[in-house]
């Protein structure tokens, strides 16, 4: 059995808790991964005293020791940089962040970064407003899962950015001189890279990040979402307001010819990679994706993006 120091027990707020004897104790089994749902039982023995107070405040606050020790727990944590993936704006929208991690083999240089896209909960869609790039240096990560480190990080600076009042599907970064190029440049503005310029212990930096003491200087509030900034959807698809139904493969060649100019703009001639082609194909409205599946829509945005290139060598 692994015996623990009360600050360590912050990494599990959102398992369970049985009450003992006199010494704090985590049994249960391993580690939960990051990709683990669902909840976790551990044992935890502390004073007599202490049991008694606990379970005393619970009743005052009408919930059961299990929901109080975990308000507790979620407390300890939020002071110390960790924060959840729904997200609630001050205006009142809310939002779930999905994390996926990029594989280092894909990766062109000494990071390691996860995609986080952005979801709106609204009472009339459920879509994904934003996606960004977020990298940690590798000099950064001291041991341990890099991959859940940059997600600690992405989802705290997401929260951070949230408390300041910004909408955190309306964010954009300006690059700076040290950082790194993006390895997955589909869009200009949406790559964010910590390293040794922003922090030198990731800890102290989500501590920092969890009491708002931090200021990101390379930070850009837009005003308006991700997927509308970029053309890749517009307020009709948003709403899925009724529009007359594509009925042939030029009303398809309309928008791939702008998911072309767009890569166009960020990438000059270097040729469409299907990662931004799937990331155009996926804003579109469902009744579209029932008549062209990804490959047809890769095929036509790639002719689009050739069709640019011989009008611009003509010019």
């Amino acid at each position: 059995m692994e015996m623990l120091d009360c600050r360590y027990l912050a990494e599990y707020t959102k398992f369970g808790i049985i009450f003992g004897g006199n010494k704090v104790q985590l049994s249960g089994g391993k580690m939960p991964s990051l990709t683990d749902k669902g909840h976790k039982n551990l044992t935890l023995r502390v004073p007599n005293e202490f049991h008694r107070q606990l379970v005393a405040q619970a009743d005052r606050s009408g919930l059961t020791l299990n929901a109080h020790l975990s308000n507790i727990l979620r407390g300890h944590l939020m002071n110390s940089g960790f924060y959840p993936d729904i997200v609630k704006s001050f205006s009142g929208r809310l939002f779930e962040i999905n994390v996926e991690a990029v594989p280092q083999d894909k990766q062109t240089d000494s990071y390691f970064y996860s995609r986080f896209d952005v979801f709106e909960q609204h009472p009339l869609y459920n879509k994904r407003r934003a996606h960004y790039l977020i990298g940690i240096a590798d000099e950064l990560v001291f041991g341990g899962d890099p991959y859940g480190l940059v997600k600690d990080v992405g989802i705290a600076l997401l929260n951070f950015y949230n408390r300041q009042g910004h909408e955190i599907d309306q964010l954009a970064w300006q690059k700076a001189g040290t950082d790194p190029e993006s390895s997955h440049p589909t869009i200009k503005d949406n790559w964010r890279y910590i390293g040794a310029d922003t922090t030198r212990d990731p800890a102290q930096f989500l501590i920092a990040l969890g009491r708002n003491h931090w200021k990101d200087k390379q930070l850009i509030v837009t005003g308006q979402s991700q997927d509308i900034r970029w053309g890749l959807r517009t307020e009709d698809d948003l709403y899925g307001r009724p529009r007359s139904p594509m009925a042939n493969k030029a009303d398809f060649e309309r928008y791939a010819y702008d998911v072309a100019t767009a890569w166009a703009r960020l990438n000059g001639s270097e040729e469409l990679t299907r990662e931004a082609s799937d990331d155009g194909y996926e804003v579109l409205p469902r009744y579209i994706q029932k008549q062209i599946d990804y490959d047809e829509f890769y095929d036509i945005v790639l002719q689009c993006q050739r069709q640019i290139q011989r009008h611009k060598s003509t010019d």
